[in-house]
């Protein structure tokens, strides 16, 4: 099972259900290398003069810093290709503007990455997901609810 960003979200705001930390605390677990930048973009738009960043920067720091080096995917030049195509086509077909087809082009990044080495992505984003799942039915998502 390849992780979204939205787990790593959710289980920092502690939104998790105790179902899906079971399973995150069972299952052969695989990040991303996508999910990682997404995370550090979260990083660099916090404002360090607010009381609460310190804090919150340490902890998403230390998710990423914790990911086990060999349970890491990283998309290769076929991926990021095809990752593209299935994003442009999910953007002219959903007609999104500039901010939602750069957050479906690394949906599709970490959904073709986790088809690529036969994992499944467990993700509560079923918008973007579902459509991956349609135009590409070589991958897989798990879905859940908060």
């Amino acid at each position: 099972m390849l992780l979204d960003t939205t787990v790593y979200v959710d289980k920092l705001q502690g939104r998790l259900s105790p179902e899906i930390d079971t399973i995150l605390d069972t299952a052969n677990v695989w990040h991303s290398t996508v999910t990682e930048c997404e995370m550090g973009v979260l990083v660099g738009l916090l404002n360090p003069a607010h009381p609460d960043s310190a804090h919150a920067i340490a902890e998403v720091i230390a998710s990423i810093e914790t990911r086990p080096t060999h349970r890491i995917v990283n998309p290769d030049r076929e991926t990021w290709r095809d990752a593209g195509i299935l994003a442009g086509l999910i953007a002219r077909l959903q007609q999104y503007g500039k901010a939602d087809q750069r957050r479906v082009m690394n949906d599709a990044l970490i959904f073709l990455s986790a088809a690529k080495a036969g994992l499944c992505v467990l993700t509560r984003n079923t918008a973007d997901y579902d459509l991956l799942m349609q135009l590409a039915p070589q991958g897989q998502a798990v879905f859940y609810d908060l």
